[in-house]
């Protein structure tokens, strides 16, 4: 009896190497897990897909919001091989073109990490990740001084920059596309504020040189306690940056208001990598 069930279990696992090993459930495949190293302030908000491709297959999986990382399950599983595997992450969820294609919008968060892992036969093949930044941020860092004096408070700060449409990620050349002629956007995104430094973040499109940034700047008038008024007036202001806000750039805008106007003092742009905190991410 014995040696009829061994001969019964050889044969069903010749079959299945035999035949397309794709259709066999897991058989031969080993745990892939992948760890973040980035600090993501809200990880309730992180979405991702991990793209992964070797010369016979292409595979996706996917995270949505709430998830504690990338992947720590080993819901991964992979049959023994080098691999190429892109890990994406966002604070959106992320919506697949054409395949190899992502939609980018101005106030998606785009993180990624492109590496080649050997998978091996053992229970668990880990590695650790640090995702950088695909698309742009724009900081706004703003001095209420004159405001404060003529008894007024910014509430918040919205932005317009070019226009989205027609703008993707490319998964297979990690690239977004930059068109040099964007168009106007008549669309304001509003930004959000991060009280640890004081200043206000938007993820936007990589940026041509000398197209328009248009910023909304909403205020209200309070009264001799600083208690705020029912209304809500806008101050307007639109400048331009002489050079490109390019893939994985990072841009913060100075800027002083008054009751009036808005002032564009300064503005520094220097790659995510270079960022000595660039390990705290604040999706928005």
């Amino acid at each position: 009896m014995k040696n009829r069930i061994i001969i019964i279990i050889v044969i069903f696992m010749s079959g299945c190497i035999e035949a397309d090993i794709s259709k066999c459930p897991d058989f031969g495949k080993y745990k892939l897990i992948i760890n973040d190293s980035n600090e993501y302030s809200n990880r309730n908000q992180m979405n991702s897909i991990i793209n992964i491709y070797n010369t016979n297959q292409r595979y996706y999986f996917t995270k949505e919001a709430n998830c504690s990382s990338i992947n720590r399950d080993g819901s991964i599983k992979l049959y023994p091989g080098t691999y190429e595997i892109n890990c994406i992450v966002s604070n959106e969820p992320i919506t697949l073109c054409d395949s190899v294609k992502i939609k980018v919008n101005n106030g998606l968060a785009l993180f990624n990490k492109i590496i080649t892992k050997e998978i091996i036969k053992c229970n668990q093949n880990r590695v650790n990740i640090h995702t950088q930044l695909i698309n742009s941020i724009i900081d706004i860092i703003a001095d209420t001084t004159e405001l404060y004096i003529h008894n007024y408070k910014l509430l918040s700060i919205d932005l317009s920059t070019p226009d989205d449409n027609n703008t993707f990620y490319n998964i297979d050349n990690n690239k977004i596309n930059l068109s040099s002629s964007q168009s106007e956007s008549i669309r304001y995104n509003p930004t959000n504020y991060i009280s640890k430094n004081d200043m206000y973040r938007l993820y936007t499109i990589p940026i041509s040189a000398n197209s328009p940034i248009d910023i909304k700047c909403n205020v209200t008038k309070t009264d001799d306690n600083y208690n705020n008024s029912l209304t809500i007036e806008h101050i307007i202001g639109r400048l331009y940056i002489n050079r490109d806000i390019s893939s994985g750039d990072y841009c913060r805008i100075f800027i002083n208001i008054s009751p009036t106007k808005i002032i564009h003092t300064k503005t520094q742009i220097e790659n995510w990598k270079e960022v000595p905190d660039n390990k705290e991410i604040d999706l928005g």
